[in-house]
């Protein structure tokens, strides 16, 4: 209770500044290591965020613990005006508006190293804290749960005595609580699941009244966070070897389809024209005759049918040396990516190869990484294009697992 009256103590007065405007009111919870208990305050790299965001923004808000269905509650009824830390909800999509990920969790289940248990657990139980958001997703996915365990450091104490056969947690979270209970990581093992985005979210009725706030929080959160969508190392090695593997097995191919392309009859200003009008005709969800023509080409057939044998790639398409797409196995947002940092780096840094951040689609709830890779002239090493292969991350990965 002292925490909660110092959070909005703190606040309040950090408003004065900002006293053209009321407080923007919001409710959270406890969520290690991201947002932790501090002396005077919340600590973490989500407080100093939203520290960053509304200072950015000067917009004075109050942040104050809650219970996370008590806050979904409030958000409902319009008694507030957002909380977080929440994973995307069909329902809460209904009364508010979600921002971009504030965190971005990789749920794993983890099994003590010294069992024989497979990566999966099948029927068996799995434990996770209560209330949790795994706790949510286990129970709305049918799994048999381990009882009521009330944090992760108990989590991680339960498994560690292999009291429960399977926990299901974020990685990070375990690992801090893994220090705290003084239990050395080996002790267990992991299983990618999923990745799981932490969003804020903000009632219809403070959207209405506010209208440009969820551009500027999410232009904002970006600038203030960095890193947040950044692929681990063991992630873009990964993507990396299947995306060369591949390339090893197409290479010759395209690189023959596309010395024979015939590219459009247009002067470079032409090009751009089709550029502006290709970006408005997807976002009227049309087709322009080139769009059309570069769907129906060798290029695009090609790369259509080799997607079709990987579950987990979602797009793939082939640009040429300035930058314009030649081949697609579905219509990509620009004609040019000559602007984009793939292009960038491949072509006029000449580095080997470009890995993205990871990308979150709001409308599906996926996320994609992005692997650009060269393809080169085996006598001159001039490069011809660029291929890049999309992978639907979470399903790469679980997928890596099934196998």
């Amino acid at each position: 209770m002292k925490l909660k009256c110092v959070i909005i103590i703190y606040f309040v007065s950090m408003g004065l500044a900002f006293a053209a405007q009321p407080p923007v009111i919001l409710k959270t919870y406890i969520q290690p290591p991201y947002q932790m208990a501090g002396e005077t305050r919340l600590e973490g790299s989500v407080s100093d965020t939203l520290d960053c965001i509304f200072n950015t923004l000067h917009r004075p808000y109050k942040l104050t613990l809650g219970p996370r269905k008590r806050n979904r509650e409030l958000i409902k009824n319009g008694r507030i005006d957002g909380f977080l830390l929440s994973m995307p909800d069909h329902e809460l999509d209904r009364v508010a508006v979600a921002t971009d990920p504030i965190v971005l969790e990789r749920w794993k289940y983890f099994r003590s190293s010294f069992s024989a248990l497979p990566e999966l657990p099948g029927a068996h139980r799995v434990g996770a804290v209560l209330g949790s958001n795994e706790a949510i997703w286990l129970t709305q996915t049918g799994q048999a749960t381990a009882g009521s365990i009330p944090n992760v450091t108990s989590l991680v104490k339960l498994l560690n005595s292999e009291r429960i056969p399977y926990a299901l947690a974020d990685e990070k979270s375990l690992h801090a609580a893994v220090e705290e209970a003084h239990v050395s990581t080996v002790s267990f093992r992991s299983t990618f699941v999923k990745y799981v985005p932490l969003v804020a979210y903000f009632s219809n009725s403070f959207i209405l009244q506010n209208q440009g706030f969820i551009d500027q929080f999410n232009k904002t959160l970006n600038t203030c966070a960095q890193d947040i969508n950044a692929a681990t190392q063991s992630e873009k090695e990964d993507l990396l070897f299947r995306s060369e593997k591949f390339i090893g097995l197409h290479k010759d191919k395209l690189i023959e389809m596309l010395k024979g392309q015939v590219a459009p009859n247009l002067d470079i200003k032409q090009m751009y024209l089709q550029d502006a009008l290709w970006i408005k005709a997807v976002l009227n969800n049309e087709k322009t005759p080139l769009i059309e023509g570069v769907l129906a080409n060798d290029i695009s057939r090609y790369l259509h049918d080799v997607a079709l044998q990987f579950p987990e790639i979602t797009e793939i398409f082939l640009t040429n040396e300035k930058g314009f797409i030649v081949g697609m196995n579905k219509t990509t947002s620009d004609y040019w990516q000559g602007n984009e940092d793939a292009h960038l780096a491949l072509v006029n840094k000449g580095e080997a190869s470009y890995v993205s951040d990871i990308l979150f689609d709001h409308s599906t709830h996926k996320f994609q990484i992005q692997i650009s890779l060269p393809l080169k002239d085996k006598i001159s090493d001039q490069c011809l294009g660029i291929l890049t292969i999309g992978f639907d991350a979470s399903k790469a990965f679980f997928a890596q697992a099934k196998n």
